[in-house]
């Protein structure tokens, strides 16, 4: 019997050994259009199986595959390329832009140009892309719109502001904050909490270093290009609104009677008295429930445009309002009034002439983060105020 097992298993032991001894290390690297430049981000998988990696800051990547093999290279905004790797084991390939992309019309600092005709590396977000996102700030819209552009928290809070980095943590002691242009204006990186989101024409972003060769040294964390609406076609009024909730996921906190306990048995093992007597008896008080609730988001915009004999006109105005999730019946929230007027008059191909206003008034009420303090508060202990609070 024993015989007749060995038999059996020792093909399939040699057809997967023999299988296995035909995966070999595939190492490469995947460039821009054209080879000029190091692609990082792209996704390397292995045709007909989920086996992938992606490629390192250098363009670099190393995977396992055997010799017949076909790797399919894949990117936001690029043609998926297939490479056969044919018995090599190092790859070079250069990744083409999507032909669904290259009319696209995008600011690259200086001028307006179509994709294709540019070689930097820019990604551009439309007003669809930043209106489908209820949020009265302009980095939240952002977020999974751009390849390779961080959008980080800034702390939930109403109004806080998110954080953008294009190019990650390159600096310890100095800013890794891109610069921000509005309408051609230099604004400060807090800037993009003053805008309506519904104003937006177009965002660009320019990622590589060829920004530096517009703006200087500042572009040197990358640009990002936001374009204002301007007026166009008929006289036509646009009015939107739009509202949605956020809330924290409730955490499973521990009752009285399972806390009390366990403060008995860690007095017990430290030789101290129990300090509950009867903690099957006790009333949970739940802080999570009491200092949290459902914040509630409220975004309403009127918007006017047309234009007619050279003359063009767009104005809006906007209200926008966040209550916070952290004790919404005693206040945090963020409220935001805002107007804009573009008028622009075209006088000939080398004339044209324009205004842009755009007032805001905002209020931002602050609630503290009591977030720690909700799910390490005694749950015996019931809240109180004192005299001065009543």
């Amino acid at each position: 019997m024993k015989k007749r097992l060995l038999l059996f298993c020792f093909p399939i032991f040699f057809m997967a050994l023999t299988v296995f001894a035909q995966q070999k290390p595939i190492r490469g690297i995947i460039t821009h259009t054209g080879g000029e430049a190091p692609f990082s981000g792209v996704s390397v998988t292995i045709k007909g199986s989920s086996k992938g990696t992606v490629t390192d800051n250098e363009g670099r990547f190393s995977i396992s595959a055997s010799s017949d093999a076909t790797l399919v290279l894949s990117y936001i905004g690029y043609a998926t390329k297939e490479v056969p790797v044919n018995g090599q084991s190092f790859i070079t390939a250069s990744m083409e832009a999507s032909n669904k992309e290259l009319d696209n019309v995008v600011v690259i600092g200086y001028q307006t140009t179509s994709r294709k005709s540019i070689s930097t590396s820019v990604a551009s977000v439309s007003a669809k892309d930043v209106n489908s996102y209820v949020t009265g700030n302009v980095a939240n819209a952002l977020q999974g719109k751009v390849p390779g552009l961080q959008v980080v928290s800034g702390g939930g809070l109403p109004g806080a502001q998110p954080r953008i980095l294009i190019h990650g943590l390159s600096s310890i002691n100095y800013n890794n904050n891109p610069l921000v242009i509005i309408d051609g204006v230099e604004v400060g990186f807090n800037s993009l909490n003053l805008l309506n989101p519904s104003d937006i024409e177009t965002i660009d972003v320019l990622e590589d270093a060829s920004a530096a060769a517009i703006y200087g040294a500042r572009g040197g964390q990358g640009v990002i290009l936001v374009t204002t609406k301007r007026g166009k076609g008929n006289a036509s009024i646009n009015v939107s609104a739009s509202t949605g909730f956020n809330y924290l996921p409730k955490v499973n906190l521990a009752g009285a009677p399972e806390y009390a306990k366990t403060m008995n048995q860690i007095a017990q093992a430290s030789s101290q008295p129990a300090p509950f007597a009867n903690p099957d008896g006790l009333t949970t008080n739940n802080y999570w429930d009491k200092t949290f609730d459902v914040g509630r988001t409220q975004n309403y915009m009127v918007s006017a445009t047309g234009g007619r004999n050279g003359l063009s006109l767009y104005a809006s105005l906007g209200y926008y309002r966040e209550d916070s999730y952290n004790a919404t019946a005693k206040g945090g929230n963020w409220q935001k009034y805002t107007a804009r007027f573009n008028a622009d008059m075209t006088v000939n191909n080398a004339v044209k002439f324009g205004v842009a206003l755009a007032p805001r008034y905002e209020t931002w009420l602050n609630t503290p983060n009591n977030i720690y303090a909700a799910y390490s508060m005694d749950p015996t202990v019931a809240p109180f105020k004192t005299s001065d609070s009543v």
